[in-house]
């Protein structure tokens, strides 16, 4: 399993004085799993102590003195921790305060230990604990699920992400090849990237097997709703699950999840699952000039879930159906819109929590959005969402006549094109935006 992340904890390893480091993400997007293999291949000494399924390591937090913590876990484990060549993995962290407390202590009182922290629900209970983690002493690294890219590579289709790698605003891509890399593509909408159920599907080949895991994802998501009741009605975050997916490209209102319930009740279980990296904020903003939070909205905004393929199973997607799916035939483009979504997402830097952003023009007679904004090398560059290989540009239009853009963006289901300031991708080479903008624009 090859995880883009693994390049940062790889740089993060080399660090004479390394900060401790809590990998943030959903339950099942492949924490542990990538951890645990980096650890075993690039450390002489892997040490890793499970607080939820070995509640015997609790005791070693117990202690306020750093010594006295690894001497303990020594002890437990019956392994030698060398500065430099040792890497400790603290999994579910979130069931001890005390650990989450004491990880600025091993910067400050053992500089040069390599420690990595994870846990599914660990920003519930940073949330409910109320527990502040103290910015230079501590760093978070976010995970998602695994992006086109990774899945190309998990498959056996490095060849295939090579090549879009390499396209340029000039490239002619034959159309043997499109149609196989579109089918690449329809694949993973379908799978979505889940480790799980990728995994299950590429040792399977039954797409059922995969759709089966998606639902125990789902279950397992609605089983830890329960847990933080006190934060969030578990029954809202529920439907949240179930609702968000049929918005996807609209703007979102409160009363859509269900007109029962208050919208403050609403907005604490979104903003929980937010937290929780289950779902994320697409804001509006203005399109004048970078940064883009500088003129956001956050009483305006759409959503996206965490995985396209979680979405399609929460939609009722089942065998036959994604049997004779096609990409062409996908209503308003919303799945679409949730894919560069999520690829847009894994194109940002791990260290901070991402956000994207969208333009509207509201008016009786002219109104227009943009499905999304981004920021190049500090330029603002709207980008169209198209599902199939045509569609209106009104909305491109009136926003490029607006801000004069030196470009306008489509993703769609199309080849490459560049013609009169408006560069066409196919939606599979949507990683390598920044990359062919920033080479036209020098």
């Amino acid at each position: 399993m090859i995880r883009e992340i693994a390049k940062e904890l790889l740089k993060w390893s080399k660090d004479a004085k390394p900060l401790p480091t809590i990998v943030r993400g959903a339950r099942q997007v492949g924490k542990s799993h990538t951890i645990r293999e980096f650890g075993e291949n690039h450390f002489d000494n892997f040490i890793e102590i499970n607080l939820e399924t070995d509640p015997k390591y609790l005791a070693c937090f117990e202690a306020s003195d750093i010594e006295q913590v690894l001497e303990t876990i020594v002890l437990l484990t019956n392994q030698k921790i060398v500065l430099g060549k040792t890497l400790l993995f603290i999994d579910e962290i979130q069931e001890s305060v005390k650990a989450l407390s004491l990880l600025r202590s091993f910067y400050e009182k053992k500089p040069g230990l390599h420690i990595i922290a994870a846990g599914s629900l660990l920003e519930f209970v940073l949330k409910s604990q109320k527990i502040s983690i103290p910015v230079g002493r501590v760093q978070y690294l976010f995970m998602q699920p695994m992006s086109f890219y990774e899945y190309l590579d998990a498959s056996g289709n490095s060849n295939k992400k090579e090549f879009i790698q390499q396209l340029n605003h000039k490239s002619k891509i034959n159309e043997a090849v499109h149609q196989e890399l579109l089918k690449q593509l329809q694949t993973y909408f379908i799978l979505g990237g889940m480790p799980q159920a990728v995994y299950s599907y590429l040792e399977h080949k039954d797409i059922l097997i995969a759709l089966q895991m998606h639902h125990s994802i789902i279950n397992t998501y609605q089983d830890d709703f329960g847990k933080y009741s006190k934060l969030a009605s578990a029954n809202i975050l529920k439907k949240l699950l179930y609702k968000v997916p049929k918005t996807i490209s609209h703007k979102f209102k409160y009363v859509s999840v269900d007109s029962d319930f208050k919208a403050r009740e609403i907005k604490a279980a979104l903003e929980l699952a937010i937290d929780a990296n289950l779902i994320y904020k697409i804001k509006r903003t203005s399109g004048a000039g970078a940064p883009l939070e500088a003129e956001a909205s956050e009483d305006h905004f759409k959503l996206l879930f965490l995985d396209i393929g979680l979405m399609q199973s929460l939609l009722g997607l089942d065998k036959e159906i994604a049997t004779s799916f096609d990409i062409d035939s996908i209503a308003s483009g919303a799945l679409a819109e949730q894919f560069v979504g999520q690829e847009l997402l894994m194109s940002l830097e791990f260290y901070r929590r991402k956000n994207l952003y969208y333009w509207e023009k509201s008016g009786a007679k002219d109104s227009a959005e943009i499905d999304y904004l981004q920021n190049i090398s500090g330029l603002i560059y709207p980008i169209e969402v198209k599902a199939g290989k045509r569609g209106k540009l009104k909305s491109m239009h009136s926003f490029m006549q607006k801000y004069k853009p030196s470009l306008g963006l489509r993703l769609y289901g199309g080849k490459i094109d560049y013609e009169d300031a408006l560069l066409s991708l196919p939606l599979y080479a949507c990683r390598e935006l920044h990359r062919i903008v920033s080479g036209i624009e020098d």
